[in-house]
């Protein structure tokens, strides 16, 4: 996977563990980790969140990652 995608800036990745579009045969957790070792990227998941996050109970979570992250960037 890092000849695939070890090139890319950095990055974070927001992934929602209860996503109705991954198969259920997908491991997320085993994906995420092969994600964030190829790209060495930081990885958020959201372990009851859906595709969209519509939980408002996990916002608070997301904005302080999302923040978090862009403020490492400058």
């Amino acid at each position: 996977m890092a000849r695939l995608v070890g090139h890319v800036p950095p990055t974070l990745v927001v992934f929602s563990m209860d996503d109705e579009y991954v198969p259920p045969h997908v491991d997320k957790a085993a994906l995420l980790e092969r994600l964030a070792t190829a790209t060495q990227a930081r990885v958020l998941a959201l372990d009851s969140a859906n595709h969209s996050i519509d939980d408002p109970a996990l916002w608070p979570q997301l904005m302080e990652t999302v923040q978090a992250f862009l403020a490492s960037l400058v």
